[in-house]
């Protein structure tokens, strides 16, 4: 199910987004060495899931910096999630899961090119998905 964000949620995000600006010491728009200089020093702390999201959520703000997307909540059989997709089209990506991954796998990460690879994937998807509903429609 695709919805909007709660109030609750939406301060969730700008909770998430608040600490990211903390931890990168600069507000948004970020640049990717910026959010790639947040990343590398995870590494050295990668259970901190506050840090997971914040990182995750200032890797979202660089996607939505490469095309336009929009933050909603998504809920499948993984469970429920802040994501961003597409306005136009089924096509979604949870970037708080795709960094927290790979924190948690301790994996070196080139921010800019993994930010690259899936705004580049999440285009071709959009050509071949069924044009989106808007949040809360069945």
């Amino acid at each position: 199910m695709i919805r909007n964000l709660t109030l609750d949620e939406e301060t969730a995000l700008a909770s998430g987004l608040a600490l990211a600006r903390e931890l990168i010491g600069a507000p948004p728009p970020w640049r990717f060495e910026q959010v790639q200089g947040l990343y590398d020093t995870l590494l050295a702390a990668p259970a901190w899931e506050e840090g997971k999201i914040a990182a995750g959520l200032a890797f979202g703000c660089l996607m939505r910096g490469s095309m336009p997307l929009n933050w909603l909540r998504i809920e499948d059989e993984y469970g429920s999630e802040t994501c961003l997709m597409s306005p136009t089209h089924e096509v979604h990506c949870a970037p708080i899961s795709v960094i927290g991954k790979r924190l948690g796998r301790s994996e070196a990460v080139d921010i800019e090119s993994l930010c690259g690879t899936i705004v580049e994937r999440m285009r071709e998807m959009e050509s071949d998905a069924a044009p989106r509903k808007a949040a809360g429609e069945p």
